[in-house]
């Protein structure tokens, strides 16, 4: 039995992403990243041992914590940009309040 190609590369490609995105802000990213890259080193091993159903295994837990590792990044990003337009907003309330106690 072969491990489909999909299967095989998924976790490579969103380990790929989360590294590029970085996770030394996120400690809990970098967790599940570490968590990723172990199970992807011992779905290689089985794989070489011809374990193939074990090695699925392991790259759905890849999977899994690389997504994981994806999904908190990404909250983090999007608390960010809501943390900004909320500044903004504070700003224009209070110009708008001042505007309105010069005229």
């Amino acid at each position: 039995m072969k491990i489909p190609s999909d299967q095989y590369g998924q976790p490579r490609e969103t380990i790929r992403v989360v590294d590029e995105m970085g996770v030394e802000n996120n400690p809990q990213a970098k967790l599940h990243l570490k968590l990723a890259n172990d199970e992807l080193e011992n779905a290689d091993k089985l794989i070489k041992q011809d374990k193939k159903e074990e090695a699925k295994l392991s790259l759905t837990r890849a999977e899994a914590d690389a997504a994981l590792a994806l999904a908190l990044l990404k909250r983090d990003e999007m608390k960010k940009e809501v943390d900004e337009v909320q500044e903004k907003l504070e700003r224009l309330k209070k110009q708008t309040q001042e505007l309105e106690g010069n005229s």
